[in-house]
């Protein structure tokens, strides 16, 4: 009698799941899996914060006539307001193992939890398309820079003073437009072969190499552009000045 209870619990556990509410990829990670730690989950905090858009949000604030240190604090701000909804929502997933489909269907129900799964997809994929034009814009530019052709092709548009986020598109469209098919291919097929559970622990490898070399590269870039240029403080406030000029004559003095 016990056997055909425990037999029966058996069929039920690997009994065909209805796949119009659940699927292989939102199934609750076996422990086994679950080998994330609080490094690796700031490695991907620093990857996704110290890079290119970095910058490059501060840097069109600038462009668009912001002062400089007001683009800085919304940078600020914007990661910060982002990084506490991040942690709420993703404090259960990072515990448990529980996919956010899962997780919402607590707050919404099975079928009401459609709709915010929806708005995340759709939000999700406007980010990836964003991040895929700046990959393609340093993939063209490392290129161009490589050959020869960078001053040629984008100095005219600086020294008019129309170069912005989107320069090398406007200044070699061919080249952007074969980069950017290239680019999204390569990462279909990252994204195809690399399925959600048998990637993350890729990414969480990958995330403890890319997060220090991000750190690493962006500060020799501020050290190189700063001494390239004389670090010229004149349009900073001038509480900062005494600060960054003894900073300064400490870095030449060694």
């Amino acid at each position: 009698m016990e056997n055909n209870k425990q037999s029966n619990e058996k069929e039920k556990l690997i009994a065909p799941y209805n796949s119009t509410i659940t699927n292989s990829d939102i199934l609750p990670v076996k422990r086994n899996l679950k080998r994330w730690g609080a490094l690796d989950f700031g490695m991907i905090w620093i990857v996704m914060s110290v890079g290119v858009l970095t910058w490059e949000y501060p840097w069109f604030g600038i462009f668009l006539g912001l002062p400089w240190g007001v683009a800085l604090l919304m940078e600020f701000l914007g990661n910060v307001i982002t990084l506490v909804p991040m942690i709420i929502q993703s404090h259960a997933g990072a515990k448990y193992g529980l996919a956010e489909p899962q997780v919402t269907r607590t707050r919404w129900g099975i079928w009401g939890a459609q709709l915010p799964s929806l708005v995340r997809a759709v939000i999700g994929t406007g980010w990836w398309g964003i991040q895929l034009f700046i990959f393609t814009e340093i993939v063209a530019g490392i290129y161009l820079y490589l050959s020869g052709n960078l001053g040629r092709i984008v100095m005219p548009l600086i020294k008019s003073g129309s170069a912005n986020s989107y320069t090398i598109s406007l200044a070699d469209p061919t080249l952007f437009w074969s980069v950017f098919v290239g680019v999204l291919v390569a990462e279909l097929a990252f994204l195809y072969f690399s399925p959600i559970k048998k990637g993350q622990d890729t990414l969480r490898k990958f995330s403890l190499i890319v997060g220090p070399l991000s750190i690493l590269s962006l500060t020799a870039i501020f050290l190189y552009e700063g001494f390239r240029d004389g670090w010229n403080f004149g349009s900073l406030p001038p509480a900062l000045r005494p600060v960054l000029s003894y900073s300064r004559s400490v870095v030449f003095s060694r």
